[in-house]
Parts: structure tokens; C-alpha cells; sequence
């Protein structure tokens, strides 16, 4: 949805001022996408069970060491 909705806004835009949008609208929807991955796996760690798991076993082996 939102590559279709950059590209509109793009094509709107007058010939003059396409390399700045383009490239304003490109690190803009850079950083959503990034944000967006961030709180995903941020989500699938804090909620999977197989996360806190690994880690305890991990924290229990290095104690053990």
C-alpha cells in the first residue's frame, strides 16, 4: 500500500521537483518500513516462548562455565 501510494504521489508531482521527493519520499518510507521490522521482531521475541527458552538455557550454561 504504501509503495503504490508513494508512487502516486511521485507521478503527481511536477518534473522539477521529482529527484527531491522521489528522494525525501524514499528515506521517509525507508524509515516506516525499518520502525515497522523493529517492533515486529521486537513483538516476536517478547511474546515467543521459544525466545525465553534459549535464553535461560543460554544464561544457565554460561553460569555454569
Amino acid at each position: 500500500m504504501l509503495p503504490s501510494l508513494a508512487l502516486a504521489s511521485l507521478m503527481s508531482s511536477p518534473d522539477s521537483d521529482f529527484a527531491s521527493d522521489s528522494k525525501s519520499l524514499f528515506i521517509i518510507e525507508i524509515s516506516i518500513t525499518t520502525k515497522f521490522y523493529k517492533l515486529s521482531l521486537l513483538s516476536f521475541l517478547t511474546r515467543s516462548y521459544e525466545f525465553w527458552w534459549l535464553f535461560i538455557s543460554f544464561w544457565d550454561w554460561l553460569r555454569l562455565n
